[in-house]
Parts: structure tokens; C-alpha cells; sequence
């Protein structure tokens, strides 16, 4: 009765982020990277600071010399930055007259650079403030349409209808947990964000990590009590694709759970090309590949527990498969068929829900997302907990 009740209010949760829909879209001036879309910034309003007092005596050195290292970091988000290699090659393919001295002459010195050739021509007029603000208009327009067209495609966007919304168990504020509808062993879920991220975990804002974590040590928690060990696995593959960010949680026994670690480490040695230009193995703590990796590296993260991991920069994409990390578990738990049966048939949806229901009979006490609402849901979990 519990479970069924869980369920109901997890559906009116459901709905209630449908109906808050709105038709009217804001478009968004701040970038993938935290940054301003416009580098362009303001100066009409512009005022000289005073750095002397009347009697000739410095005050200041600089204009923002009493402000924090905070407020300088959100003005620099706010206004953009320049980045200067893609201006000089712009500069370089705009320019006709440019020659490229120094690969004729190795001695070439930039002192000497006839800067007569960066001159821009008479006959160019300058853009007005007008057509550079429509011209940055439908940028973000175009930006904005492609995030959609992703996010409609996306089997993991939460937008997406396509999504199997009766194997949701569990619905945060950015994140959620979901089964997966082929399931590699008995407990196995999927860690996935509400709205389309990529990049990995080592690519995810501050509060959206924090309910992923949250995630990952509930799930420990509720597998160490069954006697399991849990496996995090996530593979960041493809730049260009943007695909979307998933964790695997495998549970696995606990003498499984002891010697993966083992299998893994060979499992990476072998993989990927021989020779790399990056360590082969990188060995991470309870914060994840976030501490030991750069962003925007395709790379294969397995975590064991919450305890210690295991990272590997991916050279050749081609050579490394995106199910590597489950073809190593269906070799440990000897679940060899789970990759051989060729294209599996669907369980009916019936079974999917008896699965669901069997899963969260373990979950829900461990459900920190209850906590969200205050109220029936967390009246639901504690009378499952004194049963």
C-alpha cells in the first residue's frame, strides 16, 4: 500500500512539472561555459575613476580596487572574455596582405611585424549597436533551437515523452533515478540529469553534482545492506554528439565487488591504443574523476563504493566501446548472453512494474528525495520503516 501510494505521488510530481510549463521562452545570455553569449559591454555610462584627491595624493590605483575577488569574477561571467588565438586567425583569413615571415625566416623576430597590414580598409563600414544586438539575437535563437531539437531526441531529457515514466523510482530537483529497461543484473540502475547535460560528471554544475553524490551514497547505503558492493561506471565518449550524462549503478556480492577492481585495471590496461599521451590509468577519490580530470576529455570512469576509483583518459575514440564498462561486468558476474542474444526482446510492461515495485521495496527507506516535499511522501517512507 505504501509503495502504491509512493508511486501516486511521484506521478502527481510528475505532472505538476508538466503543468508549469510556460509558452514564453526566455533565452538564455549566459553560455555552456558560464559565460556571456555577448562579448560585447557597455560603455556609453562609462565614468573615469578619480585614483587622486585634491592634493595630488593617490588614492587608488585602480578603478576596481574596492571590490571583491567575487564581484570581479561574476562581472568578468557577465561581459565575456576575448579569446584572442580564434581573433588573430580570424584577423589572419580576413586579411589578404598578411605574410606569415617566420616560417621563411626562422630568425623572424615579432618586433619587426609591419602592423600597416592589420589596417582595415575605408570602404568597410562599422557595424551599428543595433545590428550587432540582432546579429547576437539569432545566434541565441539558433543556440536555443538546436538545445531543443537535442533535448526532443534525448532519451534521458526528462522532456522527452519517449521516456519509460513508470521505471522512475526516485525524482530530485536536477537529477533522477531510472531502471533501465535491460537491466544487466538485479538492482541496476541509472543516475541521469532532469534536463540535457553532457561533459560527464566532471562537466556538472556545483548543485547539480551535490544531488548526483546524493544519489550515489544512498544507493551504497542501500546495497551495503543487502550485502553488495556497488559499482558507479560512466563513459564520456563523444564531444560533437552531446550526448546526454548517465551514471550505471551495478550492485554486485561482496567478494565480486572485492576482486573488481582487479579486473578493471586490466580490463583499462588493454584498452584504447598502446602507446597514449596521457597516463593510462588515473586512480581517483570520493569526489570522482572531477579532481583528477579536465574538462571536455573523452575519458571511461569506473568508482567502486564511495570510496576510490579509476579513470582513463580515451585517445581513439574508434578503438574504445561505449558499452566498455558493461561488457566488463557481464564478464565478471558471468552474464555473458547479456551481450550476445543480438536485440532483446522488451519485457511487457506489467513485468516492468513488478520490477519497479520490487526495487523500490528496498529504495524507499533510503530515498533522501522524500525529504523534498515534507509531507505525504515522507509520511509514506517512515510508516515502510517501522513495518
Amino acid at each position: 500500500m505504501a509503495i502504491q501510494n509512493y508511486m501516486k505521488n511521484l506521478k502527481k510530481k510528475i505532472q505538476q512539472l508538466r503543468n508549469n510549463r510556460e509558452n514564453v521562452v526566455i533565452l538564455p545570455d549566459i553560455g555552456p561555459d558560464g559565460r556571456s553569449r555577448s562579448a560585447t559591454v557597455n560603455r556609453e555610462n562609462y565614468t573615469k575613476a578619480i585614483t587622486y584627491d585634491k592634493d595630488g595624493k593617490r588614492q587608488q590605483y585602480y578603478d576596481n580596487d574596492q571590490i571583491t575577488l567575487e564581484e570581479l569574477v561574476k562581472r568578468e561571467k557577465r561581459s565575456g572574455f576575448e579569446d584572442y588565438d580564434s581573433q588573430y586567425a580570424n584577423n589572419i583569413m580576413k586579411n589578404s596582405r598578411y605574410k606569415d615571415r617566420s616560417a621563411m625566416e626562422p630568425d623572424f623576430d615579432d618586433e619587426f611585424v609591419d602592423y600597416k597590414q592589420w589596417e582595415k580598409k575605408s570602404g568597410k563600414r562599422k557595424k551599428t549597436p543595433q545590428q550587432i544586438s540582432q546579429r547576437e539575437r539569432k545566434e541565441m535563437i539558433a543556440d536555443y533551437q538546436k538545445q531543443s531539437s537535442k533535448e526532443a531526441n534525448c532519451y534521458f531529457c526528462f522532456e522527452n515523452k519517449k521516456i519509460p515514466k513508470h521505471l522512475l523510482v526516485s525524482l530530485g530537483n536536477l537529477a533522477y533515478l531510472l531502471l533501465p529497461v535491460q537491466p544487466i543484473c538485479e538492482g541496476h540502475c541509472i543516475i541521469s540529469p532532469i534536463i540535457h547535460q553532457s561533459g560527464g560528471t566532471v562537466s556538472m554544475e556545483a548543485d547539480l553534482w551535490l544531488e548526483v553524490n546524493e544519489f550515489m551514497k544512498c544507493i551504497t547505503r542501500m546495497n551495503y545492506k543487502k550485502n553488495q558492493g556497488t559499482l558507479f561506471i560512466e563513459t564520456f565518449l563523444d564531444t560533437k554528439n552531446d550526448d546526454h550524462s548517465i551514471i550505471e549503478c551495478i550492485p554486485l556480492p561482496e567478494k565480486i565487488a572485492a576482486d573488481a577492481p582487479v579486473f578493471f585495471k586490466k580490463a583499462i590496461s588493454e584498452s584504447d591504443s598502446r602507446w597514449t599521451n596521457h597516463k593510462k590509468l588515473y586512480e581517483t577519490g570520493p569526489q570522482g574523476a572531477r579532481k583528477c580530470l579536465a574538462k571536455s576529455f573523452p575519458y571511461f570512469f569506473v568508482q567502486f563504493g564511495m570510496t576510490f576509483g579509476m579513470a582513463h583518459i580515451i585517445e581513439k575514440k574508434s578503438k574504445f566501446s561505449k558499452s566498455f564498462g558493461l561488457e566488463v561486468v557481464a564478464g565478471i558476474i558471468g552474464n555473458t548472453d547479456f551481450f550476445t542474444e543480438g536485440i532483446q526482446t522488451r519485457p511487457a510492461r506489467k513485468d516492468e512494474l513488478e520490477r519497479t515495485k520490487k526495487f523500490l521495496e528496498s529504495w524507499l527507506p533510503f530515498d533522501w528525495t522524500t525529504e523534498l516535499d515534507g509531507g505525504e511522501i515522507k509520511e509514506i517512507r517512515d510508516e515502510k520503516t517501522n513495518k
